[in-house]
Formats: structure tokens, C-alpha cells, sequence
């Protein structure tokens, strides 16, 4: 990883052989050691040594995963619902931007066909009470995040589309590939 260091007037890239979760144990370090502020020193010490366990294949409890909501999401359900939320939101903003008038295409049977997935099961996402429906800020802002990009002309947008569902595609066969 390629990191700017500041030594005189000018900036010199240096690269370091540090993992992002070595440089972020450090930080963590460093604010530990400055003792700002009592409420996170124990939240902060937990995170420093949790980092330091994965590095040995432990996981500590504060590293846990949380307890999984609904099915079909396999081993990676943070990334999946994150994924079919910007599906979602990918279907907002094409309908936003009148996509089916204009190019006579339904805007759900398009983005559940770029997604791998039959238009019903798509629609079941949008009633979905864990996806469509959910009240949790975190998974909205990834909708929303997308839906925001009226600026992307239609030609962006399923270029962005296709990259999402490319990469949803990929998670999808990691988070139910069977373990041999």
C-alpha cells in the first residue's frame, strides 16, 4: 500500500508492506495512547487486541459477527444486502429518469435481468420488509446513495449497473460456495 509521507517541501509516495488492518491497529494505538477521551479506552483496547488476534486467526468478541436477519444471504450478508440495495436503487433512479418510457423496457424485468434474476424475485426484494421495506439507515443510504445520481446520464447508469451486478454475481457464488 502507497502512502504520501510530508518530509520537507515536498510530498515523496513511499510504499509500506503494512496490511490496512496494521495501519488501522496503529491508529488505534496511537489513540489509545492519547488518552483523550476515558469512554473509549476500553472500546479501543478491545479493538487493538481483536486486530491483533485476527492476525493469528482469532476472533475476538468484538469482532463477532452479528446475528443474521433472513435467508439467502449466506456467508456474506452484509455485502449482499448492501449489493441488492443499490439494485434497488438502480431501479429508483432509472425511473426517475423515465428509462422504460423511453427505451420500452420495463425498469424492473432490466435491472433483475443484469442482476441474474427473474423480474418476480426482484420485485420481492422491493416488498421485502429486510430489504425494500427496511427501516435500517445503514442499508437505505446505499439505496439512496444511488438513487441520488440523476447527473449520470442513462449510458453511466447501466454502466454502473452492470459493474454492480457483476460484482453481485461474484459475492453471491462466494457467500454459498460449499466449503471442501
Amino acid at each position: 500500500m502507497a502512502i504520501a509521507l510530508k518530509k520537507g517541501p515536498h510530498i515523496k509516495p513511499v510504499t509500506l508492506n503494512l496490511s490496512p488492518a496494521a495501519m488501522l491497529c496503529g491508529f488505534l494505538e496511537t489513540q489509545l495512547a492519547a488518552k483523550k477521551d476515558e469512554i473509549l479506552e476500553e472500546p479501543l483496547r478491545q479493538a487493538v487486541e481483536g486486530l491483533k488476534a485476527l492476525r493469528y486467526g482469532e476472533v475476538r468478541a468484538i469482532f463477532t459477527p452479528g446475528k443474521k436477519t433472513g435467508k439467502g444471504y449466506g456467508t456474506k450478508p452484509f455485502t449482499l444486502k448492501k449489493l441488492r440495495m443499490k439494485a434497488l436503487g438502480f431501479a429508483d433512479l432509472l425511473i426517475a429518469k423515465k428509462y422504460a418510457k423511453k427505451n420500452k423496457e420495463p425498469v424492473n424485468r432490466m435491472v433483475a435481468g443484469a442482476f441474474g434474476l427473474k423480474t418476480a424475485r426482484f420485485k420481492g426484494w422491493k416488498k421485502n420488509k429486510i430489504l425494500g421495506k427496511t427501516r435500517d439507515a445503514l442499508m437505505n443510504s446505499f439505496r439512496e446513495e444511488i438513487k441520488s445520481k440523476r447527473h449520470w446520464d442513462i449510458d453511466e447508469v447501466l454502466t454502473e449497473l452492470h459493474k454492480t451486478a457483476a460484482e453481485y454475481k461474484l459475492q453471491e457464488k462466494l457467500a454459498h460456495k460449499l466449503k471442501k
